[in-house]
């Protein structure tokens, strides 16, 4: 699986998409009523049957942090308490750590360090990580995340000792997304679990039979019925399909969640869009 950036840049706005962030903020300026920019996020609670899982285990998916000049240090800390109150296990943060600039970078670990999970946190990066900085940021995005014991999976996975495997695709806008080298080694018979911000690239992984967990969409982070999802699918290329919630491509026996996430970008604001922590409970079959 190639990615896709050198066909699709990303740094050039349409004029569509000019529109739409003008419409949704004059919608939203006037409307008032449900915009918020750093409200307390929605626990949203899945339960996951997986073969080869030695116990039951707690995990949270956090995404799309973007902290920035808009999105403060103190809330991802109420962010990151929120999540400890829920006890997980693990914990999954399915990138775009920072927006612009990776000197943001400091006080977002802050609060990811604050994460206290028995079997450790794991990640991979977004679109945003790989752009920041003039697209240098990577390297040191991850740097960082190894520099608070938290493993960037690009391209990996980690088995752990419950019997969960753990597997990271890369980004498929700015990364290298390559599924075959991530799964290498696999058993796909045990309990596995994917990773990987932006969920156009389901396709490709949705012939594996485990639930991956993606973010990127912010769920549209400006909501407005039947007018968000269908500007998303045209500006967004195949990460539009996938606005929010559980998908699956048909016959094929993957399954994908797409985390509303934490942050936002862009426009300052949510608008009937609330932020996520997800909670997935893992049973063994």
């Amino acid at each position: 699986m190639q990615n896709g950036a050198s066909q699709e840049p990303l740094q050039r706005i349409s004029r569509r998409q000019f529109l739409y962030r003008n419409l949704v903020l004059a919608g939203t300026v006037a409307l008032g009523e449900g915009v918020i920019a750093e409200g307390t996020p929605q626990v949203t609670r899945h339960t996951l049957e997986m073969r080869g899982l030695k116990k039951p285990m707690r995990l949270v998916q956090l995404s799309d942090f973007h902290r920035s000049w808009c999105v403060s240090e103190a809330f991802l800390m109420r962010v990151v308490e929120q999540a400890n109150e829920l006890k997980p296990d693990v914990a999954l943060l399915t990138g775009d750590f920072v927006t612009k600039s990776a000197g943001y970078m400091g006080s977002c670990l802050n609060a990811l360090a604050r994460l206290d999970v028995k079997h450790g946190s794991y990640a991979v990066l977004g679109n945003h990580d790989y752009a920041s900085d003039g697209h240098t940021a990577g390297p040191r995005v991850v740097r960082q995340l190894h520099s608070i014991n938290i493993p960037v999976l690009t391209n990996a996975h980690i088995k752990l000792d419950t019997g969960l495997t753990i597997v990271g695709v890369d980004d498929y806008w700015l990364g290298h997304a390559n599924p075959a080298l991530a799964f290498q080694g696999v058993n796909m018979k045990g309990a596995v679990i994917g990773m990987t911000h932006n969920p156009g690239i389901f396709p490709w992984l949705s012939d594996r039979n485990c639930p991956f967990l993606a973010g990127h969409t912010h769920g549209g982070q400006i909501h407005f019925p039947l007018i968000t999802p269908y500007l998303l699918q045209s500006i967004g290329r195949k990460a539009g399909k996938y606005l929010s919630g559980w998908y699956r491509e048909e016959g094929q026996p993957g399954s994908l969640y797409v985390s509303r996430g934490i942050g936002v970008v862009g426009i300052p604001m949510r608008f009937r869009c609330d932020p996520e922590i997800t909670l997935f409970e893992l049973e063994p079959a």
